[in-house]
């Protein structure tokens, strides 16, 4: 059974557009969702289920004989809108739950970095806490708040220990209400060297998850859009051009192959009652 056969069985079945629309939306959600879940720490891998749910949004159409340009762009138009509005709400619960990667200090120096409570509410002094087990302490431990974009917004230096017998380094503030992210680090010698160690991660939070939803739906549908939704309309470019391509050539060859003879000069083909040859010029006395 070749692709046309797969094809004119698929075409054949009732409701057979919304069956194709019901498969790329849950194929799509799931990729999405694991893109979220298991994956959005690894660049190549978000990368890769974006490849797949463009090119899937594409084939599977395809699949069912569907051959109009216009409900391929409106289907994944509506589909990677819903799908990014469903993956942004799933990824601000996630962040909201504390279900997120930390950042490592790779040299192991910097561990136990916390912040604590991860959620409270927007008048409450959150307790900041790493601890340092070098054998050289540096001269300080810089704490950096950032927004959830990854701008800062607040830095603090800890010069001493909190608890110095364990290297413990504490501060307490209360920020603005919003989604942050923290991280502490140091320089390794404290001499303006550019060898920096971090950890850190989301948190706190002290803003209402009703009132980031919106921004968080939003930005996954323009994730979606200008990443699947971009990478799937340049593969119905595809389709078209070489769809339409197809067509012309049959219709050239058509045309060919009624009323048509060689020119003498350059053998190209030309149509019967043409009094030039459309290639090299040459007359001909009243048609071929």
């Amino acid at each position: 059974m070749n692709q046309y056969d797969i094809q004119a069985r698929l075409s054949r079945i009732k409701y057979s557009i919304a069956i194709w629309i019901a498969i790329v939306f849950a194929v799509d959600l799931l990729l999405g969702m694991w893109a979220i879940v298991w994956a959005s720490d690894n660049e190549w891998l978000m990368y890769g289920a974006t490849v797949a749910a463009g090119i899937i949004t594409l084939i599977v159409p395809y699949l069912f004989g569907e051959k109009r340009i216009k409900v391929y762009v409106l289907a994944g138009l509506v589909v990677f809108m819903v799908i990014g509005m469903i993956v942004g709400a799933a990824l601000l619960a996630r962040i909201y739950s504390g279900d997120v990667a930390n950042i490592e200090d790779e040299t192991g120096h910097l561990f136990n970095g916390i912040v604590t409570p991860y959620y409270g509410d927007s008048d409450y002094n959150f307790t900041f806490i790493v601890f340092y087990n070098g054998t050289n302490p540096p001269p300080s431990i810089n704490l950096t708040l950032a927004d959830q974009s990854g701008f800062a917004t607040n830095a603090f230096i800890l010069e001493v220990p909190f608890e110095p017998s364990r290297m413990r380094y504490e501060l307490s503030y209360s920020p603005p209400p919003g989604i942050y992210k923290h991280y502490f680090w140091y320089n390794e010698s404290g001499n303006g060297s550019q060898h920096l160690f971090f950890t850190g991660g989301w948190g706190p939070i002290n803003s209402p998850y009703n009132n980031n939803l919106g921004t968080y739906m939003a930005k996954g549908i323009v994730q979606f859009i200008t990443s699947d939704l971009m990478l799937f309309l340049i593969g119905v470019l595809l389709y078209w051009w070489l769809r339409k391509g197809k067509q012309m050539r049959s219709e050239w060859a058509a045309s060919a192959s009624v009323g048509s003879f060689k020119c003498s000069s350059c053998g190209a083909t030309v149509s019967q009652d043409s009094h030039f040859c459309p290639k090299c010029g040459e007359k001909f006395e009243g048609g071929g």
